[in-house]
C-alpha cells in the first residue's frame, strides 16, 4: 500500500517509490516539483536506469501516448525550464557521479549550444 505521500512504485516502474500511480492519473501540473524536497530524496535513492531501459520505456510512453502529446509544446517547456534553472542543472550535473560518467552536464550544454546558436569549446 502506498505512504501518505503517494502510492508505491512497482516493479521496474521508472518512478520513485511512493508516487507511482496509474498513467493516466500522473499529470506534470499536478506534481509540485520545486517545494516538495522528498520527491527529489527518492529520487536520489531509486536505482539508476540504463540508457537501453531509459530508451525501451520512453519508446513505449512515446507509443502509447502518440496521439496525446504535443511535441513542440513539450519542448518548448522544457527549454523553458532548463534556460529558467541552467546554471543550478549544470552545477547539479558536475557533481553528481552518475551525471559525470554520462557526461550529462556536457550533453546538455552542448544541446543548449545548439538551441541558442553558440559555439561551444570542443
Amino acid at each position: 500500500m502506498g505512504s501518505a505521500r503517494g502510492h508505491s512504485g512497482g516493479a521496474g516502474s521508472l518512478l520513485p517509490p511512493h508516487h507511482s500511480c496509474p498513467r493516466s492519473s500522473v499529470r506534470l501540473e499536478n506534481m509540485e516539483w520545486g517545494r516538495d524536497g522528498w520527491y527529489y530524496a527518492d529520487i536520489r535513492q531509486t536505482i539508476s536506469a540504463s540508457d537501453q531501459e531509459m530508451n525501451s520505456a520512453l519508446a513505449e510512453l512515446s507509443r502509447n501516448y502518440s496521439g496525446e502529446l504535443n511535441y513542440l509544446v513539450a519542448l518548448h517547456e522544457l527549454y523553458k525550464y532548463i534556460n529558467k534553472y541552467y546554471d543550478q542543472i549544470i552545477t547539479a550535473l558536475e557533481e553528481d557521479t552518475t551525471a559525470q560518467k554520462m557526461q550529462l552536464g556536457y550533453r546538455l550544454q552542448q544541446i543548449a549550444a545548439a538551441v541558442e546558436n553558440k559555439v561551444t569549446d570542443l
